[in-house]
């Protein structure tokens, strides 16, 4: 009796974990003419600036619990972020304005179509290597609805 228990448990676990599912076939015929080398992705580039207001400038406290390297931020009626900046860069900027951040010129891997359908704080977040290289005071053509957003070719 045990071993019949035994049994039916692994064969339910087998089921609902799906392990006796067969892989998707390709039935598009389009797969057949693919050799090795051929990469299905296409290279996009993030560059540009984009505007915020600087709501906290905290430490990343994995590292250590002092030095102000990551700064709290929202786009206009956004929520807010985190946003690495850096110590040099965290120490010089004030809660409360608006600043322009410059980033860092990067190619990726994802389609362009699929960064476009994101905010800068997914961009941020799925892009790691994009990293802040300057910043400046916002002007005032460069806020609320007229604020700068991150550029993706």
């Amino acid at each position: 009796m045990k071993k019949a228990v035994v049994f039916v448990t692994i064969i339910c676990l087998l089921v609902l974990c799906g392990c006796n599912q067969k892989p998707i076939e390709d039935t598009s015929g389009q797969g057949e003419n693919k050799t090795e080398n051929q990469s299905t992705t296409k290279t996009s580039f993030v560059s540009g600036s984009f505007t915020a207001t600087v709501r906290d400038v905290i430490p990343d406290y994995v590292l250590d619990t002092w030095t102000p390297i990551v700064a709290v931020v929202t786009e206009y009626q956004s929520s807010p972020f985190l946003l690495r900046v850096g110590e040099e860069i965290g120490r010089q900027l004030q809660v409360g304005e608006t600043y322009v951040f410059t980033m860092s010129f990067i190619a990726t891997d994802y389609p362009k179509e699929v960064l476009e359908d994101v905010g800068t704080a997914a961009l941020i977040a799925m892009l790691p290597q994009l990293r802040v290289t300057e910043f400046r005071l916002a002007e005032a053509g460069e806020t609320a609805l007229d604020s700068l957003q991150l550029t993706i070719e």
